[in-house]
């Protein structure tokens, strides 16, 4: 599934920030 940030290389957490990961 695809979130609001095409950057889902990232963990499963929550986009609900769109990108947490810095």
């Amino acid at each position: 599934m695809e979130r609001k940030d095409s950057s889902d290389s990232e963990e499963d957490h929550p986009a609900s920030e769109g990108i947490v990961t810095v």
